[in-house]
């Protein structure tokens, strides 16, 4: 059960920073005026890439 807790919040975690990472990389197109402001640019995964989670890992006692 430990495993699998840490599994999905790591999961999350990876999912959360990629989603303010494309909003810092949306607003930054915005502020030096390569994307109008009312526009939802299209955000690359080769400019933003989502953290790799391995599911496989052996937990180690702590």
């Amino acid at each position: 059960m430990q495993h699998e807790s840490m599994l999905l919040r790591h999961h999350n975690e990876a999912e959360s920073l990629h989603a303010v990472q494309k909003m810092d990389w949306e607003w930054k197109l915005k502020e030096v005026g390569l994307c109008e402001f009312k526009a939802q640019p299209q955000i690359e995964d080769l400019h933003v890439p989502m953290v790799h989670v391995s599911d496989d890992f052996d937990l180690l006692p702590a």
